[in-house]
């Protein structure tokens, strides 16, 4: 089943990728199953073991690249295990309700 994003509807991008990106640090499920798509059988174990506890360290403004509807915001998380990551969250909000979801860069 495909995320709605009823929590992240009527917001701005960057807002929503900061919700996620906080939800991330305490793995708070009842944003993240909204948000997130969980590929395969184990897609929300193997988020869940890389960026349960990240820490957003910045969180950039959003832009827009080629033919993508949605969003991407750089950001960089420090990781439980102490590396930073960067990257490219990407966001839309062409679901029925309009919430973000997360379409891909973690």
């Amino acid at each position: 089943k495909a995320p709605d994003g009823r929590r992240l509807a009527g917001i701005d991008v960057e807002k929503a990728g900061e919700l996620v990106l906080h939800a991330l640090a305490g793995w708070d499920a009842g944003v993240l199953d909204e948000a997130l798509y969980f590929y395969g059988p184990n897609g929300r174990e193997l988020l869940r073991e890389k960026y349960a506890g990240a820490v957003p360290t910045s969180i950039g403004k959003a832009v827009q690249s080629g033919e993508y509807p949605g969003r991407f915001i750089p950001c960089k998380l420090l990781l439980r295990n102490g590396k930073t990551q960067k990257l490219m969250l990407a966001l839309r909000n062409d679901t029925p309700n309009g919430g973000w979801v997360v379409d891909g860069g973690l």
